[in-house]
């Protein structure tokens, strides 16, 4: 399996504009600094969204205006490698449509210790803070993070550097 990389997001759009918000194109770079990032390049954020709710050990819904995102992408999977970029702009996107949320992107704990937090705001300037050790750390003692423990363990009958 690899290293992994954990995706934990939620955000809120009014709910008048879930449909035109899941039909967007996630395609192009949304992100600064995100040129290396995987994109599938024609989905669109409910294609990106059904993907990585498909994925093995993914939580991921939309209920009319609330967006929530938990998954292990493996770095060697598509979710890591094709469609991170485009989760990336899903996130921004919803500040077009009135939204805001926060994606933080930090590695699993057979990964690297260091991350990305992508913070939108309706009307602001997107913000992407880079995550060191520590603050990596701090990320991995939250509710979230604990939460993607249950999925891994639901899903492989343990966590992922466990069954290497």
């Amino acid at each position: 399996m690899g290293y992994s990389w954990v995706y934990m997001g939620e955000g809120t759009l009014p709910e008048a504009a879930l449909e035109a918000w899941l039909s967007e194109s996630t395609e192009g770079e949304l992100v600064e600094g995100a040129e290396s990032w995987g994109f599938e390049g024609q989905a669109t954020v409910s294609e990106t969204l059904d993907f990585l709710a498909s994925d093995e050990v993914s939580d991921v819904r939309w209920d009319g205006g609330a967006i929530r995102v938990r998954v292990i992408a493996d770095k060697s999977g598509d979710a890591w490698l094709t469609y991170r970029g485009d989760l990336a702009n899903a996130f921004v996107l919803l500040g077009k449509h009135g939204g805001s949320g926060t994606l933080t992107v930090v590695g699993f704990d057979d990964g690297p210790e260091e991350g990305v937090r992508i913070e939108v705001r309706a009307g602001q300037p997107t913000n992407v803070v880079e995550l060191d050790e520590e603050a990596v750390t701090r990320i991995r003692e939250r509710d979230e993070y604990r939460e993607i423990y249950a999925l891994a363990e639901k899903a492989y009958g343990g966590l992922p550097g466990e069954l290497e």
